[in-house]
């Protein structure tokens, strides 16, 4: 009880004084229990090799249409060589808007930005064989994250 009371002391004096600040940042989740958790807390945690994945998204105009194919990639160096996207013609993707535009990506990554705090509304399901022989306009890189 003690000691608890210590460290809100503690977090207060340098609250006041600046020294910490409140913000976003990643953390390890746990979607079962709706709850961050460390390494330790994770059966096995001190054993595995457990890392964050950190995604670039690449934003690529659909022509004619006002919306974007969203793709993502651990490499960004290598966006400049694009020639072509690639999608799974069997996996589920959704018409989505996504804070302020319309992106088609895939359902699971949909999941995955409403769970990092996106606004994302599913406008609607689709195969990924319908984004097959579309014409895009590829101009790079637009990330605005």
């Amino acid at each position: 009880k003690f000691y608890n009371k210590f460290v809100e002391w503690q977090f207060k004096k340098l609250a006041v004084q600046n020294l910490i600040i409140k913000g976003k940042h990643a953390v390890y989740f746990c979607p079962s229990c709706n709850n961050p958790v460390t390494t330790d807390d994770i059966k096995g945690g001190d054993e595995l090799d457990i890392e964050m994945s950190e995604y670039y998204l690449l934003k690529e105009k659909l022509a004619g249409e006002d919306c974007y194919l969203v793709a993502a990639t651990l490499r960004p160096e290598t966006i400049f060589g694009i020639t072509n996207l690639w999608v799974n013609p069997e996996k589920i993707y959704v018409k989505a808007k996504v804070n302020d535009e319309t992106w088609l990506i895939s359902k699971k990554a949909g999941e995955k930005l409403k769970k990092q705090g996106f606004e994302v509304t599913v406008i609607e399901e689709f195969k990924g064989e319908n984004l097959t022989l579309r014409l895009y306009c590829l101009k790079g890189l637009k990330n605005k994250f």
